[in-house]
C-alpha cells in the first residue's frame, strides 16, 4: 500500500497485525517507497490471535511487531513466517537490526571443552533475538528479572553512583546471566545506559579472564542446580574472587545453605568486610517471573507467569561504602526506596520472608483445642 499523501489518521497497525500475521500460510510484504508522511508511533497494539500485547512500529517503510515483554521485534518474510529481526530500544524509540552474521569457523580440536548437557541430552542453540545460546540451559530457568524488580532498586544504584562519583549514566551495572537481553533494556529505560547484558557464557568469561569492566552487578541468576548449581557458583564468585558491589535477586533458601556460611566468613577473614544484608520488597512474591515466549513456546501465556519462590535482593557493598551508605538508608533512602525494606542480617529479615527451614522463624499459633469437661463424653 503506497500512501502520496498524508492519511487523516494512522493506519490500523492492530487490523493490519491480524491479517498479516494472524496465520502462518499468509505471504505478505509491507513496502512505502514514496512516503510524504511520518507516523506518531509507536502505537500500543493487541495481538490478538496469539494473546501478545505488541507495539506496531513503522520504520524506514518496514512495520515491525515489538513484544513488549521482551523489545523483540519481528517482521514477516518473503514465505509468509514471522521472524526475529531485531530488538526495540525504547529510548530512542527505534528497532536496532541484527547483523547477519557469518558462521565462525570451527575451532581447533581441544580448544573448547564442552560442558555437559542437562538431563543428558545434547546441546541445543535456542536462537533469542536473532543470537544464539551457546551453552545448555534448563528450560525453566528462562525467566528474565521482573521490571518491578529492577525499579525498586533504582534509587539504591543511584546512590551508589553517587557514592563511586559517578552519574545515573556513567553506572556500568553488569549482569552476567543473559536470557533475552531484557535486563539490560530495562535498566537502559531507567537511565543506567552502561548496563551490559550480552549474549556470552559467563563461566567460560569468568575461566578466560574476559569479564567487562563493570562497577557494580545486578542480577538474577538461573536456579536450576543440575549439573551445575548456578547459585552457588555465583557466590563463590561474588563473595571470594572479587570485591566490586553486587545485588542479587535469589530466593530466601539460599541464606540457609551450607555454602553461604562458609563464603561469608571467607569473605569476613579476607576483605575484613561485614556480611550482605537484604533488601526486601512489599510483600513475600511480590516478583512474578516470566518466562519469553521465544524461549518457551510450550507453555501458554498465563503459564509462564510463575513466582515459585519467595525472593529479594541479597546486597554487599563493601566495608568502605557501607557506613556512607547506611547513613542515605537510615537519612533520605528509606523515602525514595520505600518500596523495599532493609535487614541487616538473616535474623532481622521480616518473618514471612525467611526460609521455612529457619529456626527464628515464628510460627503461626493455632488456636488451642478444649479440653472436655470431665465426664462428657460427647465430645470427641
Amino acid at each position: 500500500r503506497t500512501c502520496g499523501t498524508r492519511p487523516r489518521r494512522a493506519p490500523s497497525v492492530a487490523r493490519l497485525a491480524r491479517t498479516c500475521l494472524g496465520s502462518d500460510d499468509t505471504t505478505w510484504t509491507w513496502h512505502v517507497p514514496h512516503v510524504t508522511w511520518q507516523p506518531r508511533g509507536p502505537w500500543n497494539v493487541t495481538w490478538a490471535t496469539e494473546d501478545m500485547d505488541v507495539l506496531g512500529v513503522v520504520q524506514d517503510g518496514q512495520l515491525y511487531l515489538v513484544e513488549r515483554d521482551t523489545d523483540v521485534a519481528y517482521a514477516c518474510d518473503g514465505s509468509g513466517e514471522r521472524k526475529v529481526v531485531g530488538t526495540y530500544h525504547a529510548d530512542v524509540q527505534k528497532v536496532v537490526l541484527h547483523e547477519v552474521e557469518e558462521s565462525p569457523q570451527a575451532e581447533a580440536p581441544g580448544d573448547e571443552e564442552e560442558r555437559p548437557a542437562v538431563g543428558g541430552e545434547a546441546k541445543v542453540e535456542v536462537e533469542v533475538q536473532g543470537k544464539p545460546h551457546l551453552w545448555d540451559a534448563d528450560p525453566a530457568d528462562h525467566c528474565e528479572t521482573p521490571g518491578a524488580a529492577h525499579k525498586d532498586l533504582e534509587a539504591v544504584l543511584e546512590q551508589l553512583g553517587s557514592m563511586l562519583g559517578k552519574a545515573k549514566h556513567e553506572l556500568v551495572v553488569y549482569d552476567p546471566y543473559y536470557c533475552t537481553g531484557r535486563a539490560e533494556s530495562q535498566l537502559k529505560e531507567m537511565g543506567f545506559l552502561q548496563a551490559y547484558n550480552k549474549c556470552e557464557d559467563f563461566y567460560r568469561k569468568l575461566e578466560r579472564k574476559e569479564l567487562p569492566e563493570y562497577d557494580c552487578i545486578v542480577t538474577n541468576p538461573p536456579y536450576s542446580t543440575a549439573p551445575l548449581d548456578h547459585v552457588k557458583a555465583l557466590m563463590e564468585f561474588l563473595m571470594t574472587k572479587q570485591d566490586k558491589p553486587w545485588f542479587v535477586l535469589q530466593p530466601n533458601y539460599v541464606y540457609m545453605k551450607d555454602y553461604w556460611e562458609t563464603y561469608c566468613r571467607k569473605l569476613a577473614s579476607t576483605a575484613d568486610d561485614p556480611r550482605p544484608f537484604f533488601l526486601t520488597p512489599t510483600f513475600p512474591r511480590k516478583y512474578v517471573y516470566k518466562a519469553p515466549k521465544a524461549l518457551r513456546q510450550d507453555l501458554k501465556s498465563k503459564a509462564r507467569n510463575t513466582a515459585p519462590y519467595v525472593t529479594f535482593w541479597y546486597c554487599w557493598v563493601g566495608n568502605p561504602l557501607l557506613k556512607r551508605f547506611m547513613k542515605w538508608w537510615h537519612g533520605s533512602g528509606q523515602s525514595v526506596s520505600s518500596a523495599l525494606s532493609l535487614a541487616v542480617s538473616e535474623r532481622s529479615l521480616p518473618n514471612n520472608f525467611k526460609d521455612s527451614s529457619d529456626r527464628t522463624r515464628r510460627k503461626k499459633k493455632g488456636k488451642k483445642r478444649k479440653r472436655p469437661a470431665e465426664g462428657d463424653f460427647t465430645s470427641n
